[in-house]
């Protein structure tokens, strides 16, 4: 400033302070009690309607006032201190208990009204819900504890006593009921007037109970003329100032956006290359087959198949023993009951007889011509062409059950090839000397008729051999061998990769084929899929793979769980069959069907 206009310039200032100072200090000369006074308006807002509330002020440890008063329908309730001065006490106490529908809550707030500390404690709100604390200027939030109870001391409000006004909010007053839903908090408002007025010349009168537009509550003042000067003067050397530079700061803002804009392109750009690259990794990591999951994929390649020749040779062996049982036309059995034994005594001396058996007694008996000797004398007999079974290895196969039926995994049985192997042959001479050793000799006309009752036995008895030998037809149908690979190529079944699987054991190609047989069957397959799989140590560690691919061989090994159960449910339904004919064999032994049957009659009668 020029050295020329410093005079007037302090001038001036002299004469403003003469305004603004003068009146002052004439009020508060004039008014010096009545400033010292502070009148005290407490109001409650956002509670239950109708909710009843118990008030206590106290002023250091005297009870300044005390009553019991009913919020409008609005939630609000407003409460009328006693007018004090400040020198009375240091410190004053505000006591609420609200009450509502039988539930409570306390409040209890302390404000120390030389140092400006505010505390706030209160019990009886919902659990974990959030407590705001706004004085001088600081906005404080909190949270109840699991009880529903909370404490907060020592916040620093303003020791002025023009603005010594502060305000609890408080969350989550479902306890009073109607406020679980409800988004705006209950709120206990102490509102301080010095000289207890308002913006008006009259003093000693308390705060208005509607907020204005900026939400909080003006304090009061003696005069209202030189507060408009002064804010006016505000207004003009400040306000607009400010407004000057927030223009200036938010055009220099606006050309920082497009660079932090680009920031944000290039993240969201970024951000949206790692997601595809994760989803990318993902995909290869769940859609990368598992090796073993395709071997077992492969390995029950030909098992449909091999179930259904299993199931195809089952009938066709339950027709050749059911029309031997009838002695059906061009069966064993069709001309008579001799010629089916003359039969299977011929072949058993020429295939399964051991002349060492019985200590050398059938030496006689296992001679190939026997039939031949018509005079049971050694004279002019002819020379015995051969003794016993010309293979060895089909000794006794007859009878010899373990090794005919229970050892081998696969027999060499086709039925529909039109073709008799050993082991056909070897199977249908057990089932002669199980199920049916002796047949039925024919009958004539005349005796079937008189004996119309036995013949229906005869037929129910053969009924309970076809129930017996079921369990035997069933087995055998099982260990029937596979259909060979196709001519030519093509499509591998899937027994040779089961071959494969069985070389890492370290056992060679003649061993394996000795144990599940050249064409395996459904059941040397199911064994290998059921046990022999498991007994690698690889199958345990290829299991070490992608968690979806685990999942996968976990659902594979389920299928796998499910065909062995379907085939055991098959076993049980067969023995229960086997059950029912065994009692009902008991029954007609004891004679009971005679006796129900007799009372039967006698009750008709």
């Amino acid at each position: 400033m020029p050295l020329s206009k410093t005079p007037l310039f302090f001038a001036i200032l002299a004469i403003l302070m003469l305004v603004f100072i003068s009146p002052q200090a004439h009020a508060k000369t004039s008014d010096q009690d009545l400033e010292n006074q502070i009148n005290q308006t407490i109001l409650l807002q956002g509670f239950p309607s109708d909710a009843e509330i118990h008030y206590t002020i106290l002023s250091g440890q005297n009870i300044q006032s005390k009553g019991v008063g009913r919020t409008d329908p609005s939630g609000t309730l407003k409460v009328q201190a006693p007018l004090f001065t400040i020198n009375d006490a240091e410190q004053r106490v505000y006591d609420f208990k609200i009450s509502n529908n039988g539930n409570y809550v306390d409040v209890l707030l302390r404000h120390n009204l030389k140092t400006g500390k505010i505390s706030a404690s209160g019990k009886g709100l919902s659990e974990f819900s959030d407590i705001g604390i706004i004085a001088a200027g600081q906005n404080i939030r909190s949270k109840t504890d699991w009880s529903g109870a909370f404490y907060e001391t020592n916040i620093l409000g303003n020791s002025k006593q023009s603005d010594n006004n502060f305000e609890v909010a408080l969350h989550g007053f479902s306890n009073l009921g109607g406020m679980a839903k409800n988004p705006n908090p209950a709120i206990i408002k102490v509102l301080s007037a010095p000289g207890g007025g308002l913006l008006t010349d009259t003093p000693n009168q308390p705060p208005s109970l509607s907020p204005p537009s900026s939400g909080t509550y003006p304090l009061s003042t003696g005069s209202a003329g030189p507060l408009a000067a002064a804010s006016a003067e505000i207004v003009e050397n400040y306000i607009t100032a400010m407004m000057l530079i927030t223009e200036q700061l938010t055009a220099v803002m606006m050309h920082q956006l497009p660079a932090i804009g680009r920031f944000f392109d290039a993240k969201i750009q970024l951000e949206a290359q790692r997601t595809h690259q994760q989803l990318t990794a993902e995909a290869v990591k769940d859609y990368h087959p598992s090796e073993q999951m395709c071997r077992v994929g492969s390995y029950v390649r030909s098992l449909a198949s091999a179930e259904q020749k299993s199931q195809a040779d089952k009938l066709a062996l339950n027709d050749i023993i059911m029309e031997r049982y009838t002695n059906q036309l061009f069966a064993s059995s069709a001309i008579n009951a001799s010629n089916d034994l003359e039969a299977r005594l011929k072949q058993f001396r020429e295939v399964y007889c051991n002349p060492k058996d019985s200590n050398l007694g059938l030496l006689y008996l296992c001679e190939h011509d026997r039939d031949e000797d018509m005079d049971n004398s050694d004279v002019g007999d002819p020379v015995p062409t051969g003794i016993g079974g010309i293979d060895t290895e089909r000794i006794n196969k007859d009878i010899n059950y373990t090794k005919t039926v229970d050892f081998p995994q696969t027999f060499d049985v086709d039925l529909s090839d039109g073709i008799t192997a050993d082991d056909e042959q070897d199977i249908i001479a057990m089932a002669k000397h199980l199920y049916w050793p002796s047949l039925f000799e024919f009958g004539d006309n005349e005796a079937l008729v008189e004996k119309s009752a036995g013949f229906l036995d005869a037929r129910r008895v053969i009924a309970l051999k076809n129930v017996a030998h079921t369990s035997y037809t069933n087995l055998v149908g099982l260990k029937s061998r596979s259909e060979p690979v196709p001519p030519g190529g093509g499509v591998e079944p899937g027994w040779t990769y089961m071959k494969t699987l069985m070389r890492n054991f370290g056992i060679t190609d003649d061993e394996i084929e000795t144990m599940v047989g050249v064409q395996p069957s459904y059941w040397a397959q199911m064994d290998i899929l059921t046990k022999k799989m498991y007994q690698l140590p690889s199958f345990y560690t290829n299991l070490y793979d992608k968690p979806a691919n685990v999942e996968r061989m976990s659902v594979t090994l389920d299928a796998i769980e499910l065909m062995q159960m379907r085939d055991q449910y098959d076993s049980l339904l067969r023995r229960e069959m086997l059950n029912s004919a065994l009692l009902e064999t008991e029954l007609v032994r004891g004679n009971h069907y005679n006796d129900v049957e007799s009372r039967l009659l006698f009750l008709q009668k």
